[in-house]
Formats: C-alpha cells, structure tokens, sequence
C-alpha cells in the first residue's frame, strides 16, 4: 500500500528529514519541528486552494446540508484541504469534511463533501462561499474522524467558547460574540486582534526545501502535515501554523522544558508509530487521486495520493471530547423547524 510505503520512509527519514526544533522563547509552550525534503524534487500535478482560490473558482450551495459546489475554470487540479472554512454571508457556512482534488473536465461543477459549521442558520440554495482559512483544532480533529455532524457541532461550541473566552475575544463586536455556534463569524472576528499572535508567527521560520511541520506542546505531538512539494507547504503554512501551532504563541514564566530534537524525537515517532499502525479506510478513489482515512490509539489522520503517490499527509491527536458526540438539546432548539430537513439533508429557502 502506497501510505504504508509513504509513511515507513517518513519514519526511516528516507526521503524526508526533522529539522532542528523551534520555539519562540524560552517560555513558549509550544514547540514546531520542520520536515524538510531530501533529493529531487519533482514539478507539482495539481496547486492547491490557497493559491486557486482567486482564479477562477466559485464556491456556491448546493441546497444539501453536506454537500458544497465548486465551479473552476482553471485547467489544473486543485487540491482542497479537510478543514477548510468555507465561510458565506448568503448561507450558512460550512467546513470541507475530508479533502478533495478538483479535477478539469468539461463540466467545471464538482461537489465537496462538507459539514455545517452554523446551526442556526439556514441553508439557501446557490449562496456563495469565499475561503475562511483553516478550522480550530477542536473541529479540523472532528472533521478528520468522520465521526459526524453532531461531532463537528459539539467541536464548533468548543472552538467558539475557547476562543471568546480569551482576553483578545473580549474587545470583539457583541454582535457577532454573541452566537457561540457561529464559527466562521467567531473566528473572523477574534482574528481581527490577534496582532500579537500575527507577529509571533511572522517569526516562524519557512526553511529551504521544506514540505510540513510537527507541533508540540509541553506534553505530546498535536499534530503534523506535510506535502510532496515544498511551494505546496509554502502556499499553507501559514494557516496551518495559526491552527495547530497555536501553543507557540502562548508563554509562561516557568517552563522548564527544553526543545531539543533528541527529547522531542521519542514523541514524534511514537506519534508516527500511531498512524502505521492505525486503520486505513478508503474513502475516495477514482482513476487518477484517492483519499485514505487513518483511525488509531488516539489519533486520526488521512493521506491523499495522485496517480499512486502521496501528496499530503495529515495527522491530529484525536479529541476525545467530540468523538461519539450527539446534539444536545440546546442545539437542537437553536435549529428550530429546520430540524427535519437536517435530517434528511435538504433545506432550500
């Protein structure tokens, strides 16, 4: 199998290698380790969302709860991320469930599989969507276990309670504070004073070569993606680092912990070992890409390949809290009489 291949080489460093651990300060208590390519690199079959979306793609609702259309006039394929906020003023905005390539054909219409990132708000057929960057990690962990829409509703109020109850959420509009199933608005709005933050990550190094990173916090391995192609992990990094390194920017003033590769390399490939070993479920195939889903002891991930050979690889630590999920009941009224054409995956206003 091609990811077991992918995966041993990344574990051997065969092909790929860990760079030397960064930090901000020595009171940061998060850690980012780069994985750098080695050897030649091969041109790119496909450019990613990030650097398609202005031109020449059109995100619109397709009236299904799990379902978003994607026109593209680009003649290249285009690589669409699990995790990406698809956010909208026309619609309720959704998340991208489990990632995608764009192939061109001669109907430029595709469907990308999605889940509702606003519960109460309702569904209107042809709205449009601009990009929304990456999703918390509370709900990309979510998206990545598949393990359904009342999981991705239960991480949505865990990402928007974290994030209002910061210090930097507490000078945001009232308006949009005040609807915690709001993830896109949420996010938008607290984004808006997180200058701080900005400049902290400004200084993450983009090293020569490089096509992914690991992140720690003081405890374990958070999470790890890499690309084939270092203009792939150029293009992402930066909404990537804003997510998953989010404990690089925090700080405290006793942290005794040291990022030395030698102490952070026993977590990483413990971390890699979990996803050898997990589960690998095919979810997507056709004759030229597919999308592997990876389930294991506490972690979940999914690869996706082009004519056999992977070109991206994401690994989370699992959320425990979110995994068998079912709404509550506040949920449930915040839906109102939408409630049955949730469940039957429908709305059209």
């Amino acid at each position: 199998m091609m990811i077991e291949q992918f995966l041993g080489n990344l574990n051997n460093e065969t092909g790929y290698k860990f760079g030397n651990p960064w930090r901000y300060s020595e009171k940061s208590l998060g850690v980012i380790v780069p994985i750098l390519k080695i050897g030649d690199i091969e041109e790119r079959e496909y450019i990613t969302l990030e650097e398609a979306k202005d031109k020449g793609v059109i995100f619109k609702d397709s009236g299904h709860i799990d379902k978003v259309l994607i026109e593209s006039s680009l003649s290249m394929p285009i690589f669409i991320r699990s995790g990406t906020v698809l956010k909208s003023k026309e619609t309720q905005p959704r998340a991208v469930e489990s990632s995608v390539i764009i192939i061109p054909k001669k109907e430029n219409i595709h469907e990308v599989p999605v889940r509702c990132i606003y519960a109460s708000k309702g569904i209107h057929t042809g709205g449009k969507f601009t990009y929304g960057g990456d999703a918390p990690i509370e709900v990309r962990s979510s998206l990545l276990s598949r393990s359904g829409q009342g999981s991705t509703w239960a991480a949505v109020g865990g990402a928007t309670h974290r994030l209002m109850s910061t210090r930097i959420a507490s000078r945001a509009t009232d308006r949009i504070m005040s609807s915690h199933d709001n993830l896109a608005g949420v996010m938008e709005e607290v984004d808006k004073f997180t200058k701080d933050i900005d400049e902290i990550l400004k200084q993450v190094p983009l090293f020569e070569d490089q096509v992914g990173s690991v992140f720690l916090d003081m405890k374990d391995v958070v999470g790890m993606e890499l690309f084939d192609q270092p203009k792939s992990w150029e293009a992402i990094h930066k909404e990537v680092e804003k997510r998953l390194g989010e404990s690089v920017a925090k700080e405290e003033e006793k942290t005794f912990f040291k990022p030395d590769y030698e102490l952070v390399k026993p977590l990483i490939f413990g971390f890699l070992k979990k996803l050898i070993d997990s589960e690998k479920t095919e979810i997507q195939r056709n004759d030229i890409y597919s999308v592997m889903f990876l389930k294991g002891d506490g972690v979940v991930g999914e690869a996706t390949t082009i004519y056999g050979k992977v070109i991206h690889l994401v690994g989370m630590k699992m959320d425990k809290n979110v995994e068998n999920y079912r709404p509550t009941s506040s949920i449930l009224r915040s839906i109102g009489p939408r409630i049955g054409s949730y469940r039957t995956g429908v709305i059209s206003e």
